[in-house]
């Protein structure tokens, strides 16, 4: 765990330019889906046997609704991951649920407006 947040403190502007990026093509996933959706026909459509187009629209429905346009972790994935690592190593148990989740570069982001602005118009 340490290695990664030493990586993340001695590239902040690469970190910060990832979580970016990601944000952004979560906004375009949600925001593009004819794109989005040709995209999914081309490259995922033949790797899991997709048939036609309303499976590909119906499969970018489901997805665009899972993703968050705001990516901060959700209870549910904090508790299982928590679960996880406890179920691993037991003497885990003494770290809080969310001591391992380090999400101020992302509320730097979202505070900035960064987020807000992509969804303005839409």
């Amino acid at each position: 765990m340490s290695q990664h947040l030493d990586f993340v403190r001695e590239n902040e502007p690469t970190a910060v330019a990832f979580l970016k990026a990601l944000i952004e093509a979560v906004h375009f996933f949600k925001t593009e889906k004819e794109k989005s959706c040709a995209i999914i026909a081309r490259e995922v459509a033949p790797l899991i046997g997709l048939d036609g187009d309303d499976e590909v629209e119906y499969l970018h429905g489901q997805w665009s609704a899972l993703l968050c346009p705001k990516p901060y972790p959700e209870p549910l994935a904090v508790e299982n991951l928590y679960n996880l690592d406890v179920a691993q190593d037991p003497q885990a148990n003494f770290i809080g649920p969310l001591e391992v989740w380090d999400t101020h570069y992302l509320r730097m982001i979202d505070d900035s407006g960064f987020i807000d602005a992509l969804y303005r118009d839409r």
